[in-house]
């Protein structure tokens, strides 16, 4: 009787155990929601300085180049995608230049560093300012360790790079990545077009 009156106790202690270490972890983890945008809310519009790319539902718009192609890949989870050149549906983007727009809604008391932080990105970075305002660029590349043998197997000829912002409550990261022999003067290119960046009520 003694013995099953032990392992009953130690059962509930197990069980005491497991709530109140799952709500401890509960309590602890920062929940930021997923990265949003609306595709079927953005619209194009040629001028004589480029071609403008506006959300209307997240209210942001930028410029790039003319020939810079809106795709139609876009989704609320990838964010919008503008390329150079264009390519051919569901092919791997190998050479040419992507600009990324994803935009998340800022919680409160949250900053860029703990965005990149949640996201898994190294936070250093240098200031970098735009239409939008004050923000972080990132140069991706530079964060990889470069004795890690995937990393060594790359192409030299790529760059990356993070523009991060904050305005209106909202998180605004764009990504600049160009690969091939003019990948340099493609993301000064990129980097133009994230400096076209406002944001709007």
């Amino acid at each position: 009787m003694e013995k099953k009156k032990l392992i009953i106790g130690v059962i509930v202690l197990v069980v005491l155990g497991g709530v109140v270490f799952f709500f401890i972890q509960k309590g602890e983890q920062t929940e930021y929601p997923p990265l949003e945008i609306d595709w079927y809310d953005t619209t194009t519009q040629e001028t004589q300085g480029g071609k403008v790319i506006e959300n209307k539902t997240e209210k942001y718009r930028l410029t790039v180049p003319v020939e810079w192609y809106l795709t139609e890949e876009g989704n609320y989870l990838e964010g919008l995608k503008v390329v150079y050149p264009k390519a051919e549906e569901n092919t791997e983007f190998n050479e040419g230049v992507m600009l990324i727009v994803k935009t998340s809604p800022q919680n409160e008391n949250q900053s860029i560093e703990t965005f990149l932080k949640d996201q898994d990105r190294k936070t250093e970075g240098i200031p970098f300012k735009a239409k939008i305002g004050e923000g972080l660029k990132i140069n991706v590349e530079q964060q990889y360790d470069p004795e890690d043998e995937f990393y060594k197997q790359q192409e030299t000829d790529r760059e990356e790079y993070d523009y991060i912002f904050t305005k209106n409550h909202k998180i605004y990261w764009l990504i600049c990545f160009a690969e091939g022999p003019e990948y340099k003067s493609l993301n000064e290119k990129c980097e133009t077009s994230v400096k076209t960046l406002e944001s709007y009520e």
